[in-house]
């Protein structure tokens, strides 16, 4: 089965923008956020007949720089793609995607991941 990396968060980025003073919620934005991929997904199986499915992982890398080291925890989701016209579709549809780094609030929606394309 095929991986393709769609969320890459540094854990201190979703802390600072759950405390920032914009956006004091009582709930957890990254859940939302992930509610929301998975009602896209939920569409676009149903118009399209993909196979996909989504794991997040928590993920911690390690760098020294000098004397010290650094300890960072990103929490990562990957999409688990049935096939490779899985694939083909995200890329037809959504255009050569770079994992999202950020999270966008939408007044519609809500909490969602902002996409770049390569």
């Amino acid at each position: 089965m095929n991986k393709l990396l769609l969320v890459d968060l540094d854990k201190d980025y979703i802390r600072r923008v759950e405390n920032s003073a914009d956006f004091r919620l009582k709930h957890d934005l990254f859940q939302e956020a992930v509610g929301n991929l998975q009602q896209d997904i939920k569409y676009w199986t149903e118009s399209s007949g993909i196979d996909l499915g989504l794991e997040v992982v928590n993920e911690t890398e390690v760098e020294k720089i000098h004397q010290a080291t650094l300890t960072k925890t990103y929490t990562r989701i990957y999409a688990k793609l049935g096939s490779d016209d899985d694939l083909a579709w995200i890329n037809l549809s959504l255009g050569n995607l770079k994992p999202a780094n950020k999270l966008a609030h939408g007044a519609n929606r809500g909490w969602q991941f902002d996409w770049e394309t390569k």
